[in-house]
């Protein structure tokens, strides 16, 4: 049976873009199990009772046609210093499932800290986070993606980037880059300079 994951930034006693989330959960399950049900994440959890306020937690749901498991950990965010180039025409992730094995397999192959996969010569996401660059002016995401996670989207709504083609050759043009994802806002997501990525 498949299993899917839900990431959820927890912080205040408020889980966040919790919309986006309930989502593509309730899509997922009725695209894998043909599920009619909808479920609201918010109301299956026990929600621990101690918790450190402005602290981010990390809220990750196991499920299938049904949720499986919750936990929470505090999330500490991972140090990026170099970023290798993966090429992989055939990756797929277009849902959020636990099995991680082709993105598991680069980062155990590479010498960097972290991969960004190239498909078909375009720029897509690294192995847990989709992508932001600057070029001067404002911060765009590549169209192409393999997820396109609740971060990403969220931003998109909101105007706070734009989409755009960004090919390998076109890397270039961009200063800095960020990783985002349901945990990593552009706000606390760390400014990383693009001559980090291994070409």
């Amino acid at each position: 049976m498949s299993h899917f994951i839900e990431s959820i930034a927890w912080k205040n006693g408020i889980l966040q873009n919790i919309d986006l989330h309930n989502k593509r959960l309730n899509e997922t399950r009725k695209k894998f199990f043909n599920s009619k049900k909808m479920l609201s994440i918010e109301n299956e959890i026990n929600f621990p009772k101690e918790w450190q306020k402005d602290t981010l937690y990390k809220c990750r749901i196991i499920y299938s046609e049904y949720i499986e498991s919750i936990d929470f950990t505090k999330y500490e965010p991972k140090k990026i210093e170099s970023i290798e180039l993966i090429f992989d025409e055939n990756i797929n992730y277009e849902y959020k499932h636990e099995n991680r094995n082709s993105f598991n397999h680069y980062l155990q192959k590479s010498d960097e800290d972290e991969i960004i996969i190239i498909k078909n010569n375009f720029i897509t996401d690294s192995s847990y986070s989709n992508l932001i660059f600057f070029d001067g002016k404002q911060w765009v995401t590549p169209k192409t993606f393999v997820l396109n996670g609740t971060q990403r989207q969220y931003l998109l709504n909101n105007n706070l980037i734009s989409e755009k083609e960004i090919r390998i050759e076109n890397i270039k043009n961009y200063s800095h880059l960020k990783l985002i994802n349901a945990l990593l806002t552009p706000e606390n997501s760390p400014i990383l300079s693009t001559s980090i990525i291994k070409k």
